[in-house]
């Protein structure tokens, strides 16, 4: 039995169960720790460059 790591993305809050949805469908994982969504990736590397 594979076990899947359950991921909240830190910067906005969604989960498995309750994806990000945009014009191009919902979100999905951007890293293997599951703690940033597809949809919060470009903010995320805004704040580093601030």
């Amino acid at each position: 039995m594979i076990i899947f790591p359950v991921g909240k993305c830190k910067v906005c809050g969604c989960t498995d169960n309750n994806a990000c949805v945009n014009e191009y469908g919902p979100c999905s994982w951007m890293n293997e720790e599951h703690d940033l969504c597809s949809a919060c990736t470009s903010d995320e590397q805004a704040e580093k460059v601030e």
